[in-house]
């Protein structure tokens, strides 16, 4: 199983009756709830504290989900307790932790005159371990209950993450929008299927995932890329350790990684839809004279029989997920121009 993961999206929700205020979100497709850090009543805050903080006491349209709610529930969360006819939970992701309790609240999508305002049931609460880098809470766009797309019943969505070299906003289109043939692209339009697990709704099968930075393969699939790399990369190995990878190699004194040239990574998916990936969607310079292989072995938290799709593998790539038919498709575009 493949999933694709983080993403910043900006989104506008209505905290008062009379304006909202916007919150910068991470996408998570590997995920399906939405939260944002709050002020809880009776004094319990938000112990991450990344402003700004969201206070349900200043809204007039806010209310807490019963246990009986569907969301409450139909959603998948890690943990889950009612206490005081209040749904309260927890949920892991990876090495981040988050709780809170479930709510609903009216969100504001679009701009000017394009607003669009409805209910949606999100998490009202804090992150307990890791980090939010800068953002206010999550967004997931899983196929579960919790999800936007499930929640809206959006047929399809697509989004184009632009180099991180350029600090440019990427584009994330829904619906109608979200069709790669009304884009030009650099590269052939490909599609692959969506697999299903009724066990496990909150996962897209044998597609990317929006969370995480990096890529990370199943055990024999990672050894598999390990030889092909050392095989293709004629630079010799690091031998000391780097935070957040497991091979790099030295480069050249005075040389940066641009100069080095390396043959496409390439994914292969069933159908015979292949993902050609360039040295810079795989491989990463994280410190001057090492040039490393953004690409690492799935770990048990994750699971160890996981393969994610990062960000990186991700960039100037425009990905769609047709929800309704299960299918999810991908082009290279140069995504700043979309």
């Amino acid at each position: 199983m493949a999933r694709i993961l983080h993403h910043f999206l900006p989104l506008l929700c209505c905290l008062a009756a009379a304006r909202g205020s916007p919150r910068t979100l991470i996408v998570d497709t590997g995920s399906d709830l939405i939260w944002t850090q709050c002020e809880l009543p009776r004094g319990r805050a938000a112990r991450q504290r990344e402003p700004p903080l969201y206070d349900p006491r200043k809204s007039s349209s806010f209310s807490f989900l019963p246990c009986g709610s569907r969301l409450c529930q139909e959603g998948q969360f890690s943990f889950k307790n009612c206490t005081g006819s209040r749904c309260m939970y927890d949920e892991l992701y990876g090495s981040a932790e988050a709780d809170g309790v479930l709510a609903s609240e009216t969100f504001t999508f679009g701009v000017q005159r394009s607003k669009v305002s409805l209910p949606l049931g999100f998490g009202c609460g804090a992150l307990s371990a890791g980090s939010l880098v800068g953002a206010s809470g999550l967004m997931g766009l899983s196929p579960g209950t919790m999800s936007l797309i499930s929640q809206l019943s959006v047929p399809r969505f697509s989004y184009c993450l632009t180099p991180f070299a350029e600090r440019r906003s990427s584009p994330m289109l829904f619906g109608a929008m979200a069709d790669l043939h009304k884009y030009n692209t650099t590269g052939p339009i490909q599609t692959t299927a969506i697999l299903t697990n009724p066990a496990e709704d909150t996962f897209y099968y044998y597609v990317p995932l929006s969370g995480s930075t990096i890529a990370y393969l199943a055990g024999t699939a990672f050894e598999a890329v390990k030889r092909a790399v050392l095989e293709a990369v004629t630079l010799p190995v690091f031998n000391g350790t780097v935070e957040g990878y497991e091979l790099c190699f030295v480069l050249p004194s005075g040389a940066a990684m641009a100069a080095v040239k390396t043959p496409p990574l390439v994914l292969h998916f069933d159908g015979g839809a292949a993902m050609a990936l360039p040295r810079d969607n795989y491989l990463q310079e994280p410190t001057a004279g090492l040039m490393c292989l953004a690409v690492g072995r799935s770990p048990e938290d994750l699971g160890a029989s996981i393969s994610i799709i990062g960000n990186v593998q991700q960039q100037n790539m425009h990905v769609l997920f047709d929800v309704r038919n299960q299918k999810f498709s991908f082009a290279p575009t140069k995504c700043h121009d979309i």
